[in-house]
């Protein structure tokens, strides 16, 4: 009996230990500057990319290869229409007081596709002012031109995610396909719907960091120039594509596509200059260790 109660408690013992390890909330903090949640995602060693059988074609993914990351801030949701509102009026009323009418009217569209029937923001010309759709203040901003995601990154004393971070942060250490697990739940993202949700409205799309809307909603534009052989080439340690290119990668999936488009290692190019993609958005990050 003795030795039947030391093993139960044992056991009791390690799925406690476990139970705390999985359900421990993750480090987060509020940022001063645009009140954004950040979630700290700590250094460490993964295998980035993928060589998948089932996607015979998917060469920009190969090959898989180990790279090792400094500890890094990331913002916990998609950049809202509130937030990108808010950057757009503070332009506005600092450089945009030097701008033509319609120096205003396609600095803001060159932006921000506000013509776009999802877009949640509107734009007043004669009074130089950026409103919010009713009820789309917790919306993800969209379609963002790439140098806007970066501008406004700059602008809060961020920076966009490299490709690798964007990576790390959506399939952890253990090679997840999906930010949740390998088990693919078209109910758990928001992915071939009529549109885009509030970022936080699918707790489901979660990543084993606290990360959350990575597979689905909309696709988030990160700091890479795109090449289809950057991995055979890569540096192990905080790698970027820093090339010069049209294309800018995006990474996760969005409400327009598919089961496939949601796996954490699917990369995709966007063109920056000349068009904006109808389904992208963005977030942000900071290094946790600036001083290095």
């Amino acid at each position: 009996m003795l030795w039947h109660d030391i093993r139960q408690g044992m056991i009791l013992t390690m799925l406690l230990c476990w139970a705390l390890v999985v359900h421990a909330a993750p480090q987060e903090r509020i940022s001063p500057r645009d009140g954004a949640v950040q979630v700290l995602v700590p250094g460490g060693e993964f295998i980035m990319g993928a060589d998948d059988p089932q996607a015979p074609l998917a060469d920009e993914q190969r090959p898989p290869h180990p790279v090792t990351l400094s500890p890094f801030w990331m913002d916990k949701y998609e950049v809202t229409n509130e937030q990108f509102a808010r950057f757009l009026n503070e332009l506005l009323a600092t450089e945009g007081k030097q701008w033509t009418d319609r120096q205003c009217f396609e600095g803001i569209h060159w932006r921000v596709m506000i013509e776009h029937p999802l877009c949640g923001l509107e734009f007043d010309l004669a009074q130089r002012l950026v409103t919010v759709k009713k009820g789309k203040d917790n919306f993800p901003v969209m379609p963002v031109r790439w140098a806007a995601a970066a501008e406004y990154a700059a602008k809060v004393g961020r920076r966009l995610p490299t490709e690798a971070e964007w990576e790390y942060a959506a399939r952890g250490t253990d090679g997840r396909r999906y930010p949740w697990g390998n088990d693919w739940n078209p109910k758990w993202a928001n992915v071939q719907s009529k549109g885009i949700v509030a970022v936080d409205a699918m707790p489901t799309d979660r990543s084993p960091f606290g990360i959350i809307g990575m597979a689905g909603n909309v696709r988030e534009w990160v700091q890479d120039f795109f090449s289809m052989d950057f991995y055979a080439a890569s540096p192990k340690d905080n790698p970027v594509n820093t090339g010069n290119s049209p294309e800018r990668v995006m990474r996760g999936g969005s409400y327009m596509f598919t089961e496939w488009d949601a796996r954490t290692t699917s990369r995709y190019c966007g063109i920056i200059h000349d068009g904006i993609s109808p389904a992208v958005g963005f977030r942000t990050v900071e290094r946790a260790d600036p001083g290095k």
